[in-house]
């Protein structure tokens, strides 16, 4: 009998009506939004799209890694100025090899566009622009001869964006540069080892919807704290420096040694602040945050790279306006995430 329930509740509360799969834009062939598309179906949905939209000359190659590209700057999303060498990896064999490209679109996380801007940012008071990166910037600053220089650079959020910045900088900045991480509210990530395995995956590894299961069976709406704390202990989600009080899940996912990166690059974490203003006074930056503390730097130069959310603050975000998380016809929202929404914000 606990079978019997545990199957029907999983399907109930863990399956949505087809719309929330597929391609955007591309119709789906079923005519009642609320129709609980089987697998067969779904797969279908997706192999239409790439027979209808793809040319037959592109190769999907899977269990594979990107290593390196040489001839052209991948500073920016796309450069076709020559042609280059792309190194990839199997992650079957472990062997290398290598492709010639003319285009080499760059989909990483770190030339995502849609971040938060001060000028979104309320808690900011427009003074940092002057010194403020992209993301997108840290390639070609990293690139730059420092000559000698002493650097600092501070993120700007401690999200999946912020986290991958920190990674990218302790593998290519500067001897002399210096990380300074500003998380914003501090947060829990998905440990990717638990929740995605290593190739090739095992039947007998629980799968992300496996450990997504935990969350639905548990979470009732206003005991966010209570299921984090439980997923922690458990070993699906952990947070930077172990800090306890995270308790903000954006569904992002960090790897162990993503993790170690970043807790080893950064010469401070600060937790549940916020950057609020710069100042170049007498030869010393100041970073002022909102808690009233201060980072002094002496530094030669200071950047200050935004990775806010890409929520665009969470008050303004279409996705968590105070709206109830079931629809009429009984299905939940897409977004109903604990501890980010008015009906599931526990802590400030």
């Amino acid at each position: 009998m606990k079978i019997y329930v545990y199957l029907v509740l999983y399907t109930l509360f863990s399956h949505q009506p087809h719309p929330m799969f597929g391609v955007s834009g591309h119709k789906w062939n079923l005519k009642d939004p609320n129709e609980l598309a089987p697998r067969d179906k779904v797969l279908e949905h997706f192999q239409s799209f790439v027979d209808e939209n793809i040319p037959a000359t592109f190769e999907f190659r899977g269990k594979t890694n990107y290593v390196s590209t040489s001839g052209g700057d991948l500073s920016t999303a796309v450069d076709s100025s020559a042609t280059k060498t792309v190194t990839l990896q199997s992650l079957d064999t472990k062997d290398q090899y290598q492709v010639e490209a003319r285009h080499v679109l760059v989909s990483r996380g770190i030339n995502y566009e849609g971040h938060g801007t001060v000028q979104t940012d309320k808690k900011a008071d427009g003074s940092t622009s002057k010194v403020e990166i992209s993301v997108n910037d840290l390639p070609s600053v990293c690139a730059e001869k420092s000559e000698g220089k002493k650097r600092a650079f501070v993120i700007i959020g401690g999200g999946k964006t912020g986290t991958d910045s920190a990674v990218y900088l302790h593998d290519n900045k500067g001897e002399k540069d210096e990380v300074y991480l500003v998380t914003g509210q501090p947060k829990v990530f998905f440990v990717r080892e638990t929740v995605a395995g290593s190739y090739p995956n095992s039947w007998t590894l629980p799968s992300i919807t496996d450990n997504l299961w935990y969350i639905i069976k548990d979470y009732e709406g206003d005991n966010a704290p209570e299921v984090i704390k439980n997923l922690r202990k458990s070993g699906i989600l952990h947070s930077l420096g172990d800090d306890e009080t995270a308790v903000t899940f954006n569904w992002g996912v960090l790897g162990q040694d993503e993790k170690s990166k970043v807790e080893s690059v950064c010469s401070e974490i600060i937790q549940n602040d916020y950057v609020q203003g710069y100042a170049l006074q007498k030869g010393e930056h100041i970073v002022q945050l909102s808690s009233g503390n201060k980072l002094q730097l002496d530094h030669d130069e200071v950047f200050l790279v935004n990775c806010r959310s890409a929520l665009h603050m969470k008050e303004e975000s279409p996705f968590l306006r105070d709206v109830h998380p079931i629809r009429p016809d009984g299905n939940p929202k897409p977004n109903p995430i604990p501890n980010s929404n008015p009906h599931t914000l526990t802590l400030p």
